[in-house]
């Protein structure tokens, strides 16, 4: 069937005419800039712009810092410490991906005050942020949510449930002497039947700790975790988190 001239001449002047559409560029997975994360901003869009384009050169294996320096200086764009409140990004105006792990966003948001910004973010380091007393444990603690517990390494044991867990956490507290908690440590996992663990676990929950002052670089620090073995099983870990296990 043939169509109309009137009618193509018609839905022709209709697309020309219709208001081209902005593309809207996906906000990072958390839009609120946590209030103690360095944050870097920009006076203006034309700064941040040129920051992107020709100061985010990569190394070897990093971006340059002093090209990347150098990009802020010339462009006022500056670290600011002393904001109040979290920063909300509203929109991103620029993405670039300056090497694979290294992309970075220019963004306009707002501070709690209400005052507009522009800023930039390295967005891998920035979704990897820890905004969690959960997800804090797991960035100083674990090596990507994991720890790992090799053959004749003390420091981690499985109990039958996380009440059996907390009862050798509850143990330990009873006294605040080194030498009794010691003690009291010891006779509780034998009487929860704790047993030696062995291999990688994945954290997924903490449910409390006990600690116990040993000394210099003797310090210990039990904490009751629910965690999911190399066979997918979930276990109830109790775990030595102290940097001196």
């Amino acid at each position: 069937m043939r169509i109309p001239g009137w009618i193509m001449v018609t839905a022709t002047l209709g697309l020309m005419c219709a208001p081209v559409l902005a593309q809207t560029l996906p906000l990072p997975g958390e839009p609120a800039i946590p209030e103690d994360y360095a944050t870097l901003l920009c006076q203006d869009v034309a700064g941040g712009q040129d920051v992107l384009a020709n100061y985010l050169a990569p190394g070897e294996h990093s971006i340059d810092t002093t090209i990347f320096l150098e990009g802020l200086k010339l462009n006022d764009c500056f670290y600011k410490q002393d904001r109040v409140g979290p920063i909300e990004i509203e929109r991103v105006i620029e993405r670039r991906v300056a090497q694979p792990g290294q992309t970075y966003i220019l963004y306009r948001g707002t501070m709690a005050d209400g005052t507009d910004v522009i800023g930039i973010l390295h967005e891998e380091g920035y979704d990897a942020y820890p905004r969690t007393e959960f997800q804090q444990f797991l960035a100083e603690s674990t090596r990507n949510g994991v720890v790992s517990v090799s053959e004749g390494e003390r420091g981690a044991y499985i109990c039958a449930s996380t009440e059996a867990s907390m009862a050798v956490l509850d143990s330990i507290g009873q006294s605040d002497v080194p030498d009794e908690q010691f003690a009291a440590l010891d006779l509780a996992l034998d009487t929860n039947s704790c047993v030696a663990a062995i291999g990688e676990f994945r954290i997924i929950e903490r449910h409390g700790d006990a600690y116990i002052a040993g000394g210099y670089e003797a310090d210990e620090i039990w904490t009751a975790l629910t965690a999911i073995d190399q066979s997918g099983k979930r276990v109830s870990l109790l775990y030595d988190v102290s940097p001196f296990r």
